[in-house]
């Protein structure tokens, strides 16, 4: 399996703590700016027309601004997008209040979008079966560090489930803090060391995994 993971492109959110240093006034599910638009577009366009790449089956969260990237991949590769609601970003739909030094506390969960909004606005997206209406992040609160890295080490033993021992080509549109998050579990770095794997809007880690057990990054935060 080659497994390549893709940040989602530039957000609403991300141009907010550009300009402003803080993420006061942040968007529990932010949409794609316009840049954002732009990146994925050309994202696209070089996952389609690269014989590098060759995708065979693709995913996202469930998270707007992943299934907003992930449907111009879609798009253009003619792939169908599949949901995959465990590639989320750490936390899950939520606000927050903001401290005088900008940490996060008195966290506010929301219930995130529905299977009606997905089926209005993305028809081609295939949901999970469980997801109904009241929001793919109704009644959870939000995730611990601790239950993130559960989380990873889970979806890891899935891919191997569903890919392992194949020469499939993933792509999966997931998140930034998440991503350091399943690069630890990968490569059995420990989570008492201060390390933290950086995945920038649009760019890409490639990923094998070989048939003899064996793991090869063959490249981190790619962005050409």
């Amino acid at each position: 399996m080659q497994l390549y993971i893709i940040r989602h492109a530039e957000t609403k959110n991300n141009v907010l703590f550009r300009e402003t240093g803080s993420w006061v006034g942040r968007n529990e599910d932010t949409e794609l700016s316009e840049k954002g638009h732009i990146q994925s577009k050309l994202l696209a366009e070089r996952l389609a027309n690269s014989r590098e790449y060759l995708l065979t089956h693709l995913y996202c969260s469930l998270m707007l601004r992943s299934v907003q990237t992930a449907s111009y991949i879609a798009n253009k590769t003619g792939l169908p997008i599949i949901a995959w609601i465990d590639w989320h970003e750490c936390g899950g739909i939520y606000l927050a209040d903001y401290t005088l030094d900008g940490k996060e506390c008195n966290h506010r969960t929301l219930p995130g979008k529905n299977r009606a909004y997905f089926a209005e606005h993305f028809p081609d997206l295939v949901l999970p079966d469980a997801l109904g209406e009241q929001g793919w992040w109704s009644e959870r609160s939000f995730e611990r560090y601790d239950e993130s890295r559960v989380r990873a080490t889970k979806l890891l033993e899935e891919l191997h489930v569903l890919h392992g021992e194949t020469n499939h080509h993933v792509a999966v549109v997931t998140h930034e803090n998440f991503y350091s998050v399943f690069m630890k579990v990968v490569l059995q770095t420990s989570f008492e060391l201060d390390v933290s794997f950086v995945l920038d809007n649009t760019n890409a880690t490639r990923i094998d995994f070989e048939s003899n057990k064996k793991i090869r990054v063959i490249y981190q935060n790619r962005k050409d």
